[in-house]
């Protein structure tokens, strides 16, 4: 079996190897509003409407993201909840209250040749009202180019697995494969 770290480190070698690909990486963060019920119920909403977002957000990518031929082009986004810890800059207390902290982040990888003809932080920020909106439980995304090594955002990104805090199964990672789409 696998140990985090080791996935740690996967995820890691795959972030470097797409950068000497051509691919751009973002360290990408997904707020959400008041989402009532378990914690279970709170983490299958958010994935629910993290997939939903990647749906919409993926058409902007490549023409066709169902064919088979566009493997190569498509995004990819690996995400896992995360929750604050204490930082030298305070977290806002409705941002550390609502869902008990729990949010999305993760890395976001973009393909060289696409579509999309803005850098995706700056897609995010004209287009927010496209993927936050109501009824959708999601209120903020955000992308910010990795601007340190990949090593330190990775680990920084996998802290609450690393922590042990959530398990392998908590990790989110788009575009699902073929199969389980079928």
């Amino acid at each position: 079996m696998i140990t985090n770290d080791e996935l740690i480190d996967g995820y890691t070698r795959l972030v470097t190897q797409r950068l000497e690909m051509g691919y751009d990486a973002y360290i990408l963060t997904c707020m959400f509003n008041h989402i009532p019920g378990s914690t279970n119920k709170v983490a299958t909403l958010m994935r629910q409407d993290l997939e939903r977002v990647f749906a919409t957000f993926v058409t902007r990518v490549v023409r066709k993201p169902l064919s088979p031929n566009q493997t190569d082009r498509m995004p990819l986004w690996v995400c896992c909840p995360d929750f604050p810890v204490p930082k030298r800059t305070k977290s806002s207390l409705y941002d550390v209250t609502i869902n008990e902290g729990r949010h999305l982040q993760g890395f976001a990888l973009q393909p060289p040749g696409s579509r999309l003809r803005e850098s995706l932080d700056d897609h995010f920020v004209a287009h927010q009202t496209l993927y936050a909106r109501q009824p959708h439980p999601l209120c903020l995304i955000r992308a910010d180019p990795i601007t340190r090594t990949p090593e330190r955002a990775v680990e920084y990104l996998f802290k609450s697995l690393k922590s042990g805090r959530i398990e392998t199964d908590d990790i989110v990672i788009l575009p699902r494969s073929q199969w389980e789409l079928t």
